[in-house]
């Protein structure tokens, strides 16, 4: 059955910053594997990851998690090597069909990915889903060390007109980096995390340009 829009669309010009993980795609079940063979490997130990903990880089998931333990550097190689080969792969998008990127560009919405998750492997994940070319800006952790909000101040910037920048993500982080860039804030309720403020709640990803048309 074809989805029905209201006529009015998104008039003003839209940015759009997604988080990744917990917000477009669904990535908990490739990162809690590459983490316990990487906890396997590195400490002897059979270790099962939380849905709280995901989200934050890999360093930060670490001392989380093995605060104290002394092998990190080789804990973060060995989850790289699971997870960049293999276990990536395990990652899904909350929501398949093509048309909802292709409605929120007709709708005057300007795509873009703000992530901790490292860009080549956000960049193969679109590729394989068929989505990449939705996308303008994908900034992840390059591994310059350069926070979420921070990047995506930079991205912001890059606008030299008025328009309305909103942040979607499942996080307390990406709620912070939006008030930090001074950008509204969609918080993805279906994702890993929890928020105590008082946000917009996105139930689903489908709904977000009738939400949009709210703000």
């Amino acid at each position: 059955m074809k989805r029905q829009f209201k006529k009015q669309s998104i008039l003003q010009k839209t940015n759009l910053y997604f988080d990744f993980d917990g917000t477009l795609f669904d990535s908990k079940k490739g990162i809690a594997l590459a983490v316990k063979k990487a906890a396997e490997e590195v400490y002897d130990i059979d270790y099962e990851l939380p849905d709280e903990i995901i989200g934050p880089p890999i360093s930060i998931i670490h001392d989380l998690i093995f605060p104290g333990f002394n092998k990190k550097e080789a804990f973060i190689k060995a989850f790289r090597n699971f997870y960049d080969n293999t276990y990536f792969t395990y990652s899904t998008p909350y929501y398949k069909s093509i048309k909802l990127f292709s409605d929120l560009i007709t709708f005057n919405c300007n795509l873009n990915i703000v992530s901790n998750k490292p860009t080549t492997i956000i960049n193969k994940l679109l590729d394989l889903n068929n989505i990449d070319k939705y996308f303008n800006h994908v900034s992840g952790n390059s591994g310059f060390n350069i926070s979420k909000k921070h990047r995506l101040k930079s991205l912001v910037e890059l606008e030299n007109h008025v328009c309305l920048n909103i942040v979607i993500g499942d996080t307390i982080e990406d709620f912070e980096m939006a008030k930090y860039t001074n950008c509204k804030f969609i918080f993805a309720k279906y994702g890993y995390g929890t928020i105590n403020a008082e946000v917009i709640y996105l139930d689903k990803l489908d709904s977000l340009i009738k939400l949009i048309q709210k703000i």
